[in-house]
């Protein structure tokens, strides 16, 4: 997952797949929010009530995505500090992939 470019309530990234493998993954509500506070990563708390459908989201080799993650009304206006979204994924077995539970990671500061 690579950075692209964030506000104190959104991230872009982009996502590729360059792999030989089929990549599955719920769709893109579908992460998880972590806040680093003295070199150790925490999970950052919802606010309200959160619902998420679970659709599959199937990525094909050599696809790419672009996509803006908005937290404010997951988890309200974040304050100054170094966030990171984590989101898993799954690959299909081949050639040259294992199949397995993956995570991409991207890591981004708030000022």
């Amino acid at each position: 997952m690579e950075y692209i470019s964030n506000t104190s309530d959104t991230l872009t990234v982009k996502i590729e797949n360059l792999t030989d493998s089929t990549w599955q993954s719920g769709n893109m509500r579908d992460y998880s929010l972590e806040a680093e506070r003295d070199g150790e990563w925490y999970s950052v708390t919802q606010i309200g009530e959160f619902a998420n459908t679970m659709e599959l989201m199937l990525f094909a080799p050599g696809n790419e995505l672009t996509h803006t993650f908005k937290f404010k009304d997951r988890y309200g206006k974040l304050p100054a500090g170094k966030y990171r979204v984590v989101k898993s994924f799954w690959a299909n077995a081949t050639e040259t992939v294992e199949a397995g539970e993956f995570h991409l990671v991207c890591e981004f500061t708030v000022e």
